[in-house]
Protein backbone atom coordinates (compact mmCIF):
# COMPACT_ATOMS: atom_id res chain seq x y z
CA UNK A 1 0.00 0.00 0.00
CA UNK A 2 1.14 3.54 -0.75
CA UNK A 3 0.13 6.79 0.95
CA UNK A 4 -3.31 6.47 2.59
CA UNK A 5 -5.87 9.04 1.39
CA UNK A 6 -9.16 7.41 2.28
CA UNK A 7 -12.12 9.23 3.82
CA UNK A 8 -11.55 9.26 7.60
CA UNK A 9 -13.61 6.90 9.73
CA UNK A 10 -15.78 8.79 12.20
CA UNK A 11 -15.33 8.13 15.93
CA UNK A 12 -17.56 8.97 18.90
CA UNK A 13 -15.98 9.47 22.30
CA UNK A 14 -17.48 7.26 25.02
CA UNK A 15 -15.49 8.50 28.00
CA UNK A 16 -12.22 8.56 29.92
CA UNK A 17 -10.68 5.55 31.67
CA UNK A 18 -11.02 6.69 35.29
CA UNK A 19 -10.51 4.17 38.11
CA UNK A 20 -11.99 3.95 41.61
CA UNK A 21 -9.52 5.31 44.15
CA UNK A 22 -7.01 6.24 41.45
CA UNK A 23 -6.64 8.87 38.78
CA UNK A 24 -7.11 6.44 35.93
CA UNK A 25 -5.28 4.58 33.18
CA UNK A 26 -2.88 6.90 31.35
CA UNK A 27 -1.45 4.50 28.76
CA UNK A 28 -4.15 2.11 27.54
CA UNK A 29 -2.69 -0.48 25.20
CA UNK A 30 -5.32 -3.22 24.82
CA UNK A 31 -9.04 -3.80 25.36
CA UNK A 32 -11.23 -6.91 25.52
CA UNK A 33 -14.98 -7.15 25.99
CA UNK A 34 -16.24 -10.05 28.17
CA UNK A 35 -20.05 -10.30 28.34
CA UNK A 36 -21.02 -7.51 30.76
CA UNK A 37 -17.73 -5.61 31.06
CA UNK A 38 -14.55 -4.48 29.38
CA UNK A 39 -10.98 -5.06 30.50
CA UNK A 40 -8.19 -2.66 29.57
CA UNK A 41 -4.43 -3.10 30.07
CA UNK A 42 -2.03 -0.15 30.44
CA UNK A 43 1.55 -0.44 29.20
CA UNK A 44 3.00 1.36 32.25
CA UNK A 45 1.64 -0.91 35.00
CA UNK A 46 1.10 -4.50 36.10
CA UNK A 47 -2.66 -4.43 36.43
CA UNK A 48 -5.86 -4.30 34.37
CA UNK A 49 -8.79 -1.93 34.58
CA UNK A 50 -12.29 -3.47 34.62
CA UNK A 51 -15.10 -1.24 33.29
CA UNK A 52 -18.87 -1.38 32.77
CA UNK A 53 -20.04 -1.81 29.18
CA UNK A 54 -21.15 1.83 29.01
CA UNK A 55 -17.96 3.20 30.62
CA UNK A 56 -20.34 5.36 32.67
CA UNK A 57 -18.55 5.00 36.02
CA UNK A 58 -14.98 4.54 37.26
CA UNK A 59 -13.50 1.11 36.73
CA UNK A 60 -11.84 -1.19 39.25
CA UNK A 61 -8.28 -2.47 39.35
CA UNK A 62 -7.38 -6.12 38.68
CA UNK A 63 -3.78 -6.65 39.88
CA UNK A 64 -1.45 -8.93 37.92
CA UNK A 65 1.13 -9.12 40.71
CA UNK A 66 0.89 -9.11 44.49
CA UNK A 67 1.64 -5.44 45.07
CA UNK A 68 -0.17 -2.12 45.06
CA UNK A 69 -0.74 -0.69 41.56
CA UNK A 70 2.33 1.24 40.46
CA UNK A 71 3.00 3.40 37.42
CA UNK A 72 6.43 2.44 36.12
CA UNK A 73 8.94 4.58 34.26
CA UNK A 74 9.70 3.83 30.62
CA UNK A 75 12.92 2.04 31.56
CA UNK A 76 11.28 -0.09 34.27
CA UNK A 77 7.93 -1.03 32.80
CA UNK A 78 6.93 -4.50 31.58
CA UNK A 79 5.34 -2.81 28.53
CA UNK A 80 2.23 -4.97 28.37
CA UNK A 81 1.06 -3.92 24.91
CA UNK A 82 -1.59 -6.54 24.21
CA UNK A 83 -4.69 -8.07 25.79
CA UNK A 84 -6.52 -11.05 24.29
CA UNK A 85 -9.47 -13.24 25.18
CA UNK A 86 -8.42 -16.89 25.43
CA UNK A 87 -10.81 -19.68 24.33
CA UNK A 88 -12.00 -21.90 27.20
CA UNK A 89 -10.12 -24.94 25.87
CA UNK A 90 -6.83 -23.24 26.76
CA UNK A 91 -7.90 -21.85 30.16
CA UNK A 92 -7.75 -25.01 32.23
CA UNK A 93 -10.08 -25.30 35.20
CA UNK A 94 -10.44 -21.60 35.94
CA UNK A 95 -13.06 -20.61 33.36
CA UNK A 96 -12.81 -17.63 30.98
CA UNK A 97 -9.38 -16.04 30.90
CA UNK A 98 -7.35 -13.26 29.33
CA UNK A 99 -3.75 -13.07 28.21
CA UNK A 100 -1.44 -10.04 28.18
CA UNK A 101 2.03 -10.03 26.61
CA UNK A 102 5.06 -7.79 26.96
CA UNK A 103 6.36 -6.15 23.80
CA UNK A 104 9.82 -7.72 23.84
CA UNK A 105 11.40 -4.34 23.04
CA UNK A 106 13.84 -4.71 25.97
CA UNK A 107 14.96 -7.45 28.37
CA UNK A 108 12.42 -6.25 30.96
CA UNK A 109 9.55 -6.64 28.48
CA UNK A 110 9.53 -10.40 27.89
CA UNK A 111 6.85 -11.56 30.35
CA UNK A 112 3.25 -12.52 29.80
CA UNK A 113 0.29 -13.06 32.13
CA UNK A 114 -2.74 -15.36 32.13
CA UNK A 115 -5.70 -13.98 34.09
CA UNK A 116 -8.83 -15.96 35.06
CA UNK A 117 -11.61 -13.38 35.09
CA UNK A 118 -14.32 -15.25 37.03
CA UNK A 119 -12.11 -17.11 39.48
CA UNK A 120 -10.12 -16.44 42.63
CA UNK A 121 -7.07 -18.05 41.00
CA UNK A 122 -4.08 -15.70 41.00
CA UNK A 123 -2.80 -14.39 37.65
CA UNK A 124 0.00 -16.53 36.27
CA UNK A 125 3.19 -15.01 34.84
CA UNK A 126 5.17 -16.77 32.13
CA UNK A 127 8.43 -16.24 30.27
CA UNK A 128 8.42 -15.27 26.58
CA UNK A 129 12.21 -15.00 26.35
CA UNK A 130 12.96 -18.11 24.23
CA UNK A 131 10.15 -17.30 21.78
CA UNK A 132 11.21 -13.66 21.53
CA UNK A 133 14.84 -14.71 20.98
CA UNK A 134 13.72 -16.74 17.97
CA UNK A 135 11.57 -13.88 16.66
CA UNK A 136 14.38 -11.34 17.14
CA UNK A 137 16.54 -13.43 14.81
CA UNK A 138 13.89 -12.95 12.11
CA UNK A 139 12.57 -9.45 12.89
CA UNK A 140 14.85 -6.46 13.61
CA UNK A 141 13.94 -4.47 16.75
CA UNK A 142 11.10 -6.75 17.90
CA UNK A 143 8.09 -4.84 19.24
CA UNK A 144 4.96 -7.00 19.76
CA UNK A 145 1.97 -4.65 20.04
CA UNK A 146 -1.06 -6.90 19.69
CA UNK A 147 -2.28 -10.46 20.22
CA UNK A 148 -5.42 -12.38 19.25
CA UNK A 149 -6.41 -16.01 19.76
CA UNK A 150 -8.71 -17.74 17.29
CA UNK A 151 -9.04 -21.51 16.83
CA UNK A 152 -5.59 -23.08 16.75
CA UNK A 153 -3.72 -19.81 16.09
CA UNK A 154 -2.24 -17.17 18.38
CA UNK A 155 -1.70 -14.15 16.10
CA UNK A 156 0.76 -11.43 17.12
CA UNK A 157 1.43 -8.17 15.31
CA UNK A 158 4.88 -6.57 15.36
CA UNK A 159 5.11 -2.79 15.12
CA UNK A 160 7.86 -1.83 12.71
CA UNK A 161 8.44 1.68 14.01
CA UNK A 162 12.23 1.51 14.29
CA UNK A 163 14.52 2.99 11.64
CA UNK A 164 14.37 0.69 8.62
CA UNK A 165 11.84 -1.58 10.34
CA UNK A 166 8.73 -3.20 8.92
CA UNK A 167 5.45 -4.48 10.30
CA UNK A 168 4.89 -8.20 10.59
CA UNK A 169 2.10 -10.67 11.32
CA UNK A 170 3.33 -13.58 13.46
CA UNK A 171 1.29 -16.77 13.76
CA UNK A 172 1.89 -19.26 16.57
CA UNK A 173 0.50 -22.72 17.21
CA UNK A 174 -2.03 -22.16 19.99
CA UNK A 175 -1.86 -25.70 21.35
CA UNK A 176 1.93 -25.61 21.64
CA UNK A 177 1.85 -22.07 23.04
CA UNK A 178 -0.62 -22.74 25.86
CA UNK A 179 0.74 -26.20 26.70
CA UNK A 180 4.18 -24.62 27.15
CA UNK A 181 2.73 -22.06 29.56
CA UNK A 182 0.88 -24.76 31.50
CA UNK A 183 3.79 -27.21 31.73
CA UNK A 184 6.87 -25.01 31.78
CA UNK A 185 5.81 -21.40 32.43
CA UNK A 186 7.84 -20.53 29.34
CA UNK A 187 7.16 -20.37 25.58
CA UNK A 188 9.81 -21.48 23.09
CA UNK A 189 10.50 -21.28 19.38
CA UNK A 190 8.59 -24.50 18.68
CA UNK A 191 5.33 -22.52 18.90
CA UNK A 192 6.28 -20.43 15.85
CA UNK A 193 4.39 -21.12 12.61
CA UNK A 194 5.05 -18.14 10.32
CA UNK A 195 6.20 -14.53 10.05
CA UNK A 196 4.73 -12.35 7.29
CA UNK A 197 6.03 -8.80 6.55
CA UNK A 198 3.15 -6.31 6.13
CA UNK A 199 3.00 -2.85 4.53
CA UNK A 200 0.19 -0.64 5.89
CA UNK A 201 0.98 2.46 3.82
CA UNK A 202 2.17 5.90 4.85
CA UNK A 203 0.84 9.27 6.00
CA UNK A 204 2.42 12.44 4.52
CA UNK A 205 4.31 14.90 6.71
CA UNK A 206 6.55 17.95 6.06
CA UNK A 207 9.54 15.69 6.80
CA UNK A 208 8.40 13.03 4.36
CA UNK A 209 6.02 10.04 4.52
CA UNK A 210 5.55 8.37 7.91
CA UNK A 211 4.60 4.67 7.87
CA UNK A 212 1.53 3.34 9.62
CA UNK A 213 2.63 0.71 12.12
CA UNK A 214 0.57 -1.86 14.04
CA UNK A 215 -0.67 -1.04 17.55
CA UNK A 216 -3.17 -3.88 18.18
CA UNK A 217 -5.11 -6.79 16.66
CA UNK A 218 -8.37 -8.53 17.62
CA UNK A 219 -10.65 -11.19 16.13
CA UNK A 220 -13.53 -9.77 14.08
CA UNK A 221 -16.93 -11.35 14.85
CA UNK A 222 -17.61 -11.92 11.13
CA UNK A 223 -14.23 -13.53 10.43
CA UNK A 224 -10.69 -12.33 9.97
CA UNK A 225 -9.15 -9.74 12.26
CA UNK A 226 -9.36 -6.04 12.99
CA UNK A 227 -6.18 -4.09 13.63
CA UNK A 228 -5.20 -0.59 14.70
CA UNK A 229 -2.15 1.33 13.54
CA UNK A 230 -0.57 4.74 14.08
CA UNK A 231 1.76 6.92 12.05
CA UNK A 232 4.16 8.07 14.77
CA UNK A 233 7.09 10.23 13.71
CA UNK A 234 9.85 8.37 15.55
CA UNK A 235 12.86 6.32 14.48
CA UNK A 236 12.98 4.25 17.67
CA UNK A 237 10.74 1.45 18.99
CA UNK A 238 10.93 2.80 22.56
CA UNK A 239 11.00 6.61 22.27
CA UNK A 240 7.68 8.34 21.52
CA UNK A 241 7.11 10.88 18.76
CA UNK A 242 4.31 13.04 17.34
CA UNK A 243 1.33 10.98 16.13
CA UNK A 244 0.15 12.20 12.72
CA UNK A 245 -2.79 9.82 12.39
CA UNK A 246 -4.23 6.48 13.46
CA UNK A 247 -6.08 3.89 11.40
CA UNK A 248 -8.38 0.89 11.66
CA UNK A 249 -8.11 -1.98 9.22
CA UNK A 250 -8.74 -5.64 8.52
CA UNK A 251 -6.55 -8.71 8.05
CA UNK A 252 -7.75 -11.95 6.52
CA UNK A 253 -7.04 -15.39 7.95
CA UNK A 254 -3.70 -15.52 6.12
CA UNK A 255 -2.52 -12.17 7.51
CA UNK A 256 -3.12 -10.15 4.33
CA UNK A 257 -4.41 -6.58 4.65
CA UNK A 258 -7.87 -6.22 3.09
CA UNK A 259 -8.72 -2.64 4.15
CA UNK A 260 -7.29 0.39 5.96
CA UNK A 261 -9.14 3.55 6.97
CA UNK A 262 -7.71 6.54 8.77
CA UNK A 263 -9.58 7.82 11.84
CA UNK A 264 -11.00 11.33 12.14
CA UNK A 265 -9.23 11.98 15.48
CA UNK A 266 -5.53 12.73 15.82
CA UNK A 267 -5.03 10.34 18.73
CA UNK A 268 -2.74 7.36 19.28
CA UNK A 269 -5.10 4.40 19.24
CA UNK A 270 -3.52 1.36 20.91
CA UNK A 271 -6.34 -1.11 21.50
CA UNK A 272 -9.35 -2.49 19.59
CA UNK A 273 -12.24 -4.79 20.49
CA UNK A 274 -15.26 -5.78 18.39
CA UNK A 275 -18.50 -7.56 19.30
CA UNK A 276 -21.98 -8.07 17.90
CA UNK A 277 -24.76 -6.37 19.86
CA UNK A 278 -28.14 -8.13 20.32
CA UNK A 279 -29.53 -6.25 17.30
CA UNK A 280 -26.64 -7.46 15.12
CA UNK A 281 -24.67 -4.21 15.04
CA UNK A 282 -20.88 -4.45 14.92
CA UNK A 283 -19.74 -2.56 18.04
CA UNK A 284 -16.06 -1.53 17.79
CA UNK A 285 -14.33 0.10 20.78
CA UNK A 286 -10.91 1.74 20.69
CA UNK A 287 -8.65 2.95 23.53
CA UNK A 288 -5.82 5.47 23.39
CA UNK A 289 -2.38 6.08 24.82
CA UNK A 290 -1.77 9.85 25.12
CA UNK A 291 1.96 9.26 25.83
CA UNK A 292 1.56 11.58 28.83
CA UNK A 293 1.27 10.14 32.38
CA UNK A 294 -0.73 13.22 33.48
CA UNK A 295 -3.53 12.49 30.98
CA UNK A 296 -6.20 9.80 31.34
CA UNK A 297 -6.66 7.52 28.35
CA UNK A 298 -9.87 7.73 26.32
CA UNK A 299 -12.29 5.18 24.87
CA UNK A 300 -14.05 5.68 21.53
CA UNK A 301 -16.71 3.90 19.50
CA UNK A 302 -16.63 3.63 15.71
CA UNK A 303 -19.71 5.63 14.80
CA UNK A 304 -20.31 4.35 11.25
CA UNK A 305 -20.15 1.12 9.25
CA UNK A 306 -17.62 0.56 6.51
CA UNK A 307 -14.65 -1.24 7.92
Amino acid sequence: MDSIRFTPLRLEKIGDLHLEGARGLSAASGIVGCEDRYFVVPDDGLHLGCFALAFDRPGTIVPLVDEAPVTYTKAEKADLESLAAVPAQYCGDHGPCLMSLGSGSSDKRRRGFMVAIDSTAAPRAFDLGPLYDALSALIPALNVEGAAVRGDVVRLVHRGNSLGGHNAVIDLDARVFFEAIDKHGMVGADALRSVRPVNLGTVPSPEGPVPLTFTDVAPAPDGGYLFTASAENTKDRIDDGPVLASALGRLDADGLVTSVRLLDRQVKVEGVDARRTPDGTLDIRLVTDPDDPTQVAEVFRVAEPGI
